[in-house]
């Protein structure tokens, strides 16, 4: 049976740990790499080639070039970001990297499951409260722009 190769990397620890539990008591799924801090992913990505990265999004603004380094675990593995805050700005330049994925931090463990499995498949997953966020703020933007090409709206 093929399964689901996965690293996860996290600065702390015991959040891992949590990730790591849920990951590899699922049937089909089994973590390969773990680490914290983007150079491990880096590295670990290129030695074992996991299908599925999943990696905490505070890790890349401690790197020293972000998004050269999303970019390369990109082209390696599928990219999913974990985040405590929906961040509409973030998530554009996540997905303009190449990241497949972008949930947050408070997503159940079923909800991790699912974006795995989903971007394994070549599909994107993004949690609801970050779509939300992207949503309306696309919503506002329209409005603004709209409003600024009709002089009668404006």
């Amino acid at each position: 049976m093929n399964r689901i190769r996965i690293a996860a990397f996290d600065q702390i620890p015991l959040f891992r740990a949590g990730i790591v539990q849920t990951l590899n008591a699922e049937l089909g799924m089994v973590v390969v790499g773990e680490g914290s801090s983007v150079s491990e992913a880096v590295c670990v990505s290129a030695q074992l080639v996991p299908d599925v990265v999943i990696l905490d999004a505070n890790l890349l603004e401690a790197g020293p070039t972000p998004s050269q380094s999303l970019i390369e675990l990109c082209s390696r593995s599928k990219v999913l970001l974990l985040t405590f805050i929906a961040d509409r700005e973030k998530a554009q330049t996540a997905f303009a990297a190449g990241v497949r994925g972008y949930v947050l931090k408070a997503v159940s463990g079923r909800e991790l499951l699912e974006a795995v499995r989903a971007i394994h498949q070549n599909e994107g997953y993004v949690s609801p409260a970050i779509a939300a966020v992207m949503m309306q703020n696309q919503a506002v933007a329209t409005e603004t722009a709209t409003r600024n090409e009709d002089p009668w709206l404006g």
